[in-house]
């Protein structure tokens, strides 16, 4: 009887170890799908705020708007001073481009992610 009963309580304290493991390995994946998501939304609203950022510079680069920014400077060379801001606007572009901070592939992975292992909890349960 005690044998059986050892025997019972081993396979009981195994079987509740592999299942505390289990839901520990669950709530993990949970948070790191958590943490991804936050790490997706914080991306993607810097890219929002880069795309907003790039449209400005665009427009401040239109010839017209390069002389209207300048238009309260006197100088005897204006066409340089319309140079030199035309190049500070092209530089802050270059700095200000997507492909010089993140390319649109990691976030697309950082999406898969994400819901991979979302997808995988809920077929789990």
């Amino acid at each position: 009887m005690r044998r059986y009963l050892a025997i019972y309580v081993i396979g009981f304290l195994s079987f509740s170890g592999l299942v505390a493991v289990q839901v520990t390995a669950q709530e993990s994946a949970q948070e790191r799908a958590a943490n991804l998501r936050a790490q997706l939304i914080d991306t993607e609203a810097k890219q929002a705020e880069l795309q907003m950022r790039l449209q400005q510079l665009a427009e401040d680069l239109k010839p017209e708007n390069i002389e209207r920014s300048l238009a309260g400077v006197g100088s005897t060379h204006p066409e340089d001073l319309r140079e030199a801001r035309r190049r500070q606007l092209e530089i802050q572009k270059k700095a200000s481009s997507p492909s010089s901070i993140s390319s649109p592939t990691a976030a697309l992975a950082c999406k898969r992610l994400s819901v991979a292992p979302t997808a995988r909890s809920i077929g789990g349960m």
